[in-house]
């Protein structure tokens, strides 16, 4: 009997050690939605690069519904994301250029609570966070179309703004966390 406990007690114990941790978060923060996506962020991932306020790294959420987990999939070569409903990402941003980079996605199924597939870039790379090109075609628009107004405030920009805000209202309790590394 003593045996067999202590075999369960180490399963458990291994399978707490290798729950990611990305999905253990416990405080997601609702921002907004569009018709494809809910956008979260977890304010407890939230960690400057170097105590750099312009540099923050957070763990973003993207719940979506059937139809984009099967475009998900069939980008990713992998059949298994079908069955996700939610994107966890590990990102850094640099508030001051306006840019992110990823370090991971987690595909997750948050009704069977788990992990499905995990993805690193081949390669890190800054990418911008809002389009410039279609901000300068939406400006075009609005010169050449009277009463035609730019999109200033999607689902995207609003998210990004709701964690640059975030962070400068908790900036001293996020500057005593431990930093992160970019």
């Amino acid at each position: 009997m003593k045996k067999s406990s202590s075999i369960i007690s180490i399963f458990i114990l291994c399978l707490i050690l290798i729950l990611p941790s990305s999905t253990e978060a416990e405080n997601w923060q609702y921002v907004t939605s569009n018709p494809e996506y809910h956008y979260y962020f977890d304010t407890d991932s939230i960690h400057f690069v170097n105590y750099d306020p312009s540099t923050i790294r957070v763990n973003t959420r993207l719940d979506y519904g059937r139809s984009k987990a099967a475009s998900f999939a069939s980008m990713e070569g992998n059949p298994d994301i079908r069955a996700s409903d939610s994107l966890i990402t590990d990102r850094t941003l640099y508030k001051t250029t306006q840019e992110y980079m990823i370090h991971s996605n987690v595909f997750f199924s948050t009704t069977a609570g788990l992990e499905i597939a995990k993805y690193y870039p081949r390669a890190k790379r800054k990418m911008p966070i809002v389009d410039k090109e279609l901000e300068d075609a939406e400006e075009n628009l609005a010169r050449m179309v009277p009463g035609y107004q730019p999109t200033d405030n999607s689902a995207e920009k609003l998210f990004y703004r709701a964690i640059f805000a975030y962070t400068e209202s908790h900036q001293q309790e996020i500057l005593a966390r431990p930093p992160a590394s970019e």
